[in-house]
Formats: C-alpha cells, sequence, structure tokens
C-alpha cells in the first residue's frame, strides 16, 4: 500500500468540523488499524490503494515518535483504490484520532464486502458511486493503477489485466463510457512505455539459457 502525505481529502466529500469530532468507543492502535485497512481492501480486490492521512511516517510504515505527543489537527483518512475499472476514494474524519479513522474506513469496507456477498458487484458499484474519485489529488493517475498491476509489470500482464477489466467497464456489461476511457487511456500508456522492453524479451534469437 503506498502513502500519501499530508493528507488529500476527496474533492467534494464534506467534511467534519474540528468541535464535532468525537472519541471513539474503542480505540485501536495505529499498527492494528493500518493492517485492518489493507487486509479489507485485499479482500475486496481493490488495486493500487493510496492511504493519505496527515501523518508523516517513517521507513517501518509507523508514525514518528512525534505524534504521541504532537497529533495533527486534522485527523482524517482517505484510501484510494481502483476496483473494477474505476477509481474510489472512502474517506473518514469523524473521530479525534487518527489511528480510528482509518480503522472507520477499514470497517466501510467490511460492510461493502457484505453487499457483495448478498448482492453481488451490481450492489457494490451502487453503493460505491458516492465514493468515486479520478485520482489522488495532486497526483497524475499513473497506467499501473488505473489496470491494478506493479509499476514494472511486462506487457503481457497489463494487457491481460486490461482484458479483464474490459469485462466490467464496458458500458455495455454495466460499467460506463468514462471507465472505458481511463482504461484504454492506461492500456496505451502501458504499450507506448513497455513496448521495448516487450521487443527484447521476444527478439529472435534471444535465449535466456544459463
Amino acid at each position: 500500500m503506498s502513502e500519501a502525505y499530508p493528507l488529500r481529502w476527496p474533492p467534494g466529500q464534506p467534511r467534519t468540523r474540528p468541535e464535532r469530532r468525537q472519541a471513539a468507543d474503542i480505540e485501536v492502535s495505529f499498527p492494528v488499524a493500518q493492517r485492518r485497512v489493507m487486509y479489507e481492501v485485499n479482500l475486496l480486490h481493490g488495486r493500487g490503494p493510496v492511504l493519505s492521512l496527515n501523518l508523516p511516517r517513517g521507513p517501518d510504515g509507523q508514525p514518528l515518535e512525534a505524534y504521541h505527543d504532537n497529533p495533527p489537527d486534522d485527523s482524517g483518512a482517505a484510501l484510494y483504490f481502483n476496483l473494477e475499472g474505476e477509481r474510489y476514494c472512502v474517506a473518514c474524519d469523524r473521530w479525534h484520532r487518527v489511528e480510528d479513522n482509518v480503522q472507520a474506513v477499514a470497517h466501510t469496507l467490511e460492510t461493502l464486502r457484505r453487499l457483495q456477498r448478498i448482492g453481488g458487484f451490481d450492489l457494490v458499484r451502487q453503493a460505491l458511486k458516492g465514493f468515486r474519485s479520478a485520482h489522488v489529488p495532486g497526483e497524475p493517475e499513473s497506467w499501473w493503477n488505473v489496470l491494478g498491476v506493479a509499476f514494472d509489470a511486462p506487457l503481457h500482464a497489463a494487457e491481460a489485466a486490461y482484458r479483464r477489466l474490459v469485462l466490467t467497464a464496458h458500458p455495455d456489461r454495466g460499467g460506463s463510457a468514462e471507465a472505458m476511457m481511463r482504461l484504454n487511456d492506461a492500456i496505451r500508456e502501458a504499450r507506448e512505455a513497455l513496448k521495448d522492453t516487450s521487443m527484447q524479451r521476444t527478439a529472435p534469437g534471444r535465449s535466456d539459457a544459463r
């Protein structure tokens, strides 16, 4: 899971005024909340997740020690991810502590998974309409995030991901013209970026034997 600092709140989503934020009934530690949100987004099959917080973290991904003595004024949490060719953001700033808002995002994803078990992905897509977001504000959207593959994925993996996502993103299959445009732009960028490496791998006479 990637990180984005400082917090980049999704445009159009309302904010909770600081004086209206509350203490959570059950407080969790940051590592627990972080693992939980990663677990839930993976089970939902979300791709390219980016967790944006107003919280500087060290190389181990945990908050710097100063956080406990001086927590940020804005405790919101925003999780951006791709799902079936669309980009979404689930965000929460109801609670005083950052980790409690991360936990709330995880609970939201868990609820979406329950909907998926009850009514399939069509029901999840309806529930997610209010969470649509073009990309992490301030950052260009990469082709590998749109396709849900690693940034160093080979061209055949990008092509396979594109073919899979088209099955649900195409307007004739319940998707949208916007989703198809994003996928088409992403695969075009992937083909342009990876064509040289693909040709090298398939060049006549090339052997990988050692």
